[in-house]
């Protein structure tokens, strides 16, 4: 069922616009948890197991990362940052879940919090070339709250 829905995925991927086709994937991630819940209805906590690519050691993007940006697009701040830590929990250090956690706490109005994850995410970057618009949101937001 689910390999099915992955090849739906990828013919979407061909024929829609990359805001339809993130649309389309979130519509099958929410698909996908459905059946991991009700195959596994006593489990309290969130599973987000994805068929993974043999490549690829891990998801591209998570099911709690996906939340918590449709929870941001949704001007829903706390929720999308509670999904952004429960990712950091199970995966900690990855960039855009980092990202995703300092825009859902400032949001939020939790500057500590916000401060914490952009440090984070200036720190494991601070070797890396290039300039990503989300480092510069973040050196701004640390640079603002200094001065």
């Amino acid at each position: 069922m689910i390999a099915i829905a992955l090849l739906f995925i990828r013919m979407l991927c061909d024929y829609f616009k990359p805001r339809q086709r993130l649309a389309a994937e979130i519509l099958v991630l929410r698909h996908q948890l459905n059946i991991l819940q009700q195959r596994a209805p006593r489990r309290s906590h969130l599973r987000c197991a994805i068929e993974r690519d043999p490549v690829v050691p891990g998801p591209i993007i998570s099911a709690r990362e996906l939340l918590g940006e449709m929870l941001l697009e949704r001007d829903r701040p706390q929720q999308a940052l509670e999904a952004f830590e429960a990712d950091l929990r199970n995966e900690p250090g990855r960039f855009w879940s980092l990202y995703g956690a300092a825009q859902a706490a400032e949001r939020a109005g939790d500057r500590e919090r916000a401060r914490s994850f952009y440090s984070d995410l200036v720190a494991q970057t601070v070797h890396a070339d290039g300039d990503r618009l989300a480092l510069k949101a973040a050196r701004t937001f640390l640079q603002a709250v200094k001065g």
